[in-house]
């Protein structure tokens, strides 16, 4: 028996979950690795739905999430999740949407690959459509910004722009 919990997702986000955890047949349903802590929190958080609870249908941006089943809270039982849990599964999913992107990106960039180039190849090689492509590029931009805070400079163009040159 497979059930699914919905939760509402950034769209950049959901399609990369789904690119990763999905079983390449559907664009909505994903499926966290067997010992991973997404499984052991959803695990340890699932309820009993409460007294007259009717299961909501899955809506726009959503993504749905593979209840793990285990002998002690099989599925049929415990398929229920507060709002504040559904919450804490979207943080730790974009952290390690965060994670993931801004180390690729971030290698890409150090290693000189133009920013364009390096993020419409990851959102490729990542399953994220083009209609995201503004969203992440500020993403980006607030990364190295960040980083030029510290006196790091991740885009080698501007290391070696003509302003910066010796002569």
């Amino acid at each position: 028996m497979e059930v699914y919990i919905y939760i509402k997702m950034k769209p950049y986000v959901r399609q990369w979950l789904v690119n990763k955890f999905g079983d390449g047949q559907s664009d909505w349903k994903v499926k966290f690795p067997h010992q991973s802590l997404e499984n052991a929190f959803l695990k340890a958080r699932l309820l009993t739905p409460p007294e007259g609870y009717r299961a909501a249908k899955r809506g726009e941006d959503e993504v749905g999430i593979l209840i793990p089943n285990s002998p002690y809270k099989p599925v049929n039982e415990y398929n229920y999740l507060t709002q504040l849990d559904k919450d804490a599964v979207r943080s730790m999913v974009e952290s390690m949407f965060d994670v993931a992107f801004k180390r690729e990106m971030r290698e890409d960039i150090k290693a000189g690959s133009k920013i364009k180039d390096s993020l419409l190849a990851w959102m490729h090689r990542n399953g994220v459509s083009m209609s995201n492509y503004e969203n992440l590029k500020q993403q980006i931009n607030r990364m190295c910004m960040s980083y030029r805070k510290n006196g790091i400079e991740l885009n080698p163009r501007k290391v070696f722009s003509k302003k910066t040159r010796k002569k």
